[in-house]
């Protein structure tokens, strides 16, 4: 008769394997190879407009957000991530863009994102929800890297995240081999600029405004996921910058 240590160690073994069949069956989905999914969606209620709410308040607004995709009939995980602040979202399986957004329109949230399955995997944007928007898009879905500390989501203990606004991956595909490999183009180089061209004052502009926004942001503590579109607009600003003085 096996002892209880030896009951306790198969059982861990048995739930961590089920855990990285979680893990693995939700990659093979963003990687389109997963034949009955064809959109998702990536949402949460938590936090409305950024603005950090009480872990209770929180719950309560997820607990809705579940009832509404359950009631609807979609297939969906729940997942936890940390965006500046610990933030429990869901991933919904064959919901459409207009209802994702709907949705996070209605628990007043700042974005949502939405994934649409092509010839290569998923392509998925990150969407505003007030003007439909689409703020970024990306190709890939990068996992496995437990350094992460911040901006990432989570299936039980394994980290993944969608490289929005992230220069290293602009154009970023999956590779053909078994692994589904990321093929990850050059990255960007980033400088710093002193200019005094007339032509460029403009666009200089819009850069200290844009700073002022996000910094704005991080004075009123917003959490970090609803700051993402500000700083993906100075950091385009900033390439903009860059292309102009190359050019």
């Amino acid at each position: 008769m096996e002892d209880a240590r030896e009951v306790f160690k198969k059982l861990t073994e048995v739930k961590g394997g089920l855990e990285e069949a979680g893990f693995s069956r939700l990659m093979q989905a963003f990687r389109g190879d997963v034949p009955n999914v064809d959109t998702i969606g990536i949402l949460t209620a938590s936090n409305p407009q950024g603005k950090p709410y009480p872990e209770e308040e929180n719950q309560r607004r997820n607990k809705g957000l579940r009832s509404t995709l359950a009631s609807g009939g979609y297939g969906f995980r729940a997942i936890k991530g940390l965006y500046g602040v610990p933030e429990d979202s869901f991933v919904v399986n064959n919901i459409s863009k207009e209802f994702t957004i709907a949705l996070g329109k209605r628990y007043d949230q700042d974005t949502v994102i939405f994934g649409k399955k092509t010839k290569t995997g998923f392509h998925f944007e990150m969407i505003k929800c007030a003007t439909a928007k689409v703020e970024d898009q990306q190709d890939v879905v990068l996992s496995g890297d437990d350094t992460w500390e911040d901006f990432y989501s989570k299936v039980k203990n394994r980290k993944f995240k969608i490289p929005f606004y992230d220069p290293a991956y602009a154009g970023a595909k999956w590779g053909t081999d078994e692994r589904g490999r990321v093929d990850v183009p050059p990255t960007r180089e980033s400088s710093q600029v002193l200019v005094s061209r007339p032509d460029l004052r403009g666009l200089l502009k819009s850069i200290q405004e844009a700073e002022q926004k996000l910094s704005k942001d991080v004075s009123e503590g917003k959490v970090g996921s609803y700051m993402v579109s500000s700083r993906a607009r100075l950091r385009g600003l900033v390439w903009q910058l860059e292309d102009a003085l190359e050019a």
